[in-house]
């Protein structure tokens, strides 16, 4: 088994190459667990945000209540595409998780800034 692990190397040694490198399966698998367990903590907690604005729009007056209106008819859709991609990430596996991650994360950013945004509307 030694000779052909030997074997094996010389011949990556002669062709110029080197060998793949041995991903621990584990460990990317906890870093997505972990990753997803954040995400959707972040998306509650803008959901929720989201809600609070819902509601205030409802008390608003006229003028506000349009304005709120406007900015949650942006940020609903992006809380749905945030939610698809976090159900796309828990499925994916290998690489294809880590561009869904970016996508997300972007998406997540993206949802916090408008939202910060909307708030500030009286």
């Amino acid at each position: 088994m030694k000779l052909l692990l030997l074997a094996a190397l010389a011949a990556y040694a002669l062709a110029g190459a080197t060998p793949a490198p041995v991903v621990d399966t584990a460990k990317s698998t906890d870093k997505k667990d972990e990753y997803v367990v954040k995400a959707r903590a972040e998306l509650d907690e803008l959901s929720a945000k989201i809600d609070e604005l819902e509601a205030r729009s409802r008390k608003a007056g006229a003028d506000a209540k349009k304005d709120l209106d406007k900015k949650l008819a942006e940020l609903k859709p992006r809380r749905e595409k945030a939610r698809k991609d976090l159900a796309r990430l828990k499925r994916a596996s290998g690489k294809a998780w880590a561009s869904i991650k970016a996508g997300l994360q972007k998406g997540i950013d993206d949802l916090k800034k408008e939202l910060d945004e909307a708030e500030t509307t009286k």
